[in-house]
């Protein structure tokens, strides 16, 4: 039993802060920032490249100072906003902007210290250290204090490893699900869109040529709509408990 949960007897406990430096950059004017690469420029990551992505256009900067320059083998947290604050990302080859630091590790295993910092229990504890509620961020004190268990480091790199191989698997599926998703779409369009299996039986309609057979009719006519009210209008009057509330929010 440790101060955080039951660990083999062979890990240890230790604080980040003992295991590890942070370097966290400045703030680089809009002048200095540029949307045509040069050779000596290196592409500059700021918050708004994860939450409005498709609103930003891709900025770059002179690489003058190597401590702000990230490999995609480091490390990354991003200290600010309510979308992505308390988020460990890597795999990228940019400068990081100044509400993001990089997390330096002399001799622990990336991987396996990548997976940890990004489980739902750390996110959780900075969650519950943030000091604002309108913009969300974490104080290097925090995550200097934070706990982590770590094992002897063939454990980390096998752990890291398992991690890794059901996330490739994880992936593979993701992209079998597309295909098979892409190839129920093209079906449907194929059979309910352009008709194509009942080209040479199609009639004229009110929407334009349909097989025949079919029929046009609005949505009103074939369904009903269940519309309720706020929620917080009608408190329970008894103890029933287990209602499931869907909200707009969960749906998106």
């Amino acid at each position: 039993q440790t101060e955080i949960w039951l660990i083999p007897e062979d890990w240890e406990v230790v604080e980040l802060g003992k295991i590890a430096t942070f370097n966290q950059w400045f703030q680089v004017w809009l002048e200095y920032q540029f949307l045509e690469k040069k050779e000596w420029m290196k592409r500059f990551i700021r918050i708004v490249d994860f939450t409005k992505s498709w609103e930003e256009p891709i900025r770059f900067i002179e690489n003058k100072n190597w401590n702000f320059h990230v490999k995609e083998e480091d490390l990354i947290m991003i200290r600010y906003w309510s979308q992505t604050a308390w988020k460990v990302i890597r795999w990228f080859d940019w400068i990081i902007a100044n509400n993001m630091f990089k997390l330096n590790f002399s001799q622990w295993n990336l991987d396996y210290l990548y997976y940890y910092l990004s489980s739902e229990s750390v996110y959780n504890d900075l969650v519950w250290w943030q000091n604002s509620s309108t913009m969300p961020a974490i104080s290097f004190w925090y995550v200097w204090k934070l706990k982590l268990p770590l094992p002897p480091l063939s454990e980390q790199k096998a752990i890291a490893e398992i991690l890794s191989s059901l996330d490739d698997k994880i992936e593979l599926l993701e992209k079998q699900n597309k295909t098979l998703e892409n190839i129920g779409q093209a079906l449907f369009k194929s059979w309910f869109v352009d008709f194509e299996p009942f080209q040479n039986d199609l009639v004229e309609s009110e929407m334009g040529m349909i097989p025949r057979g079919w029929k046009v009719e609005s949505l009103d006519e074939n369904i009903t709509f269940l519309n309720w009210t706020a929620l917080q209008n009608f408190k329970p009057k008894n103890d029933w408990t287990d209602f499931n509330v869907i909200k707009i929010r969960e749906l998106s």
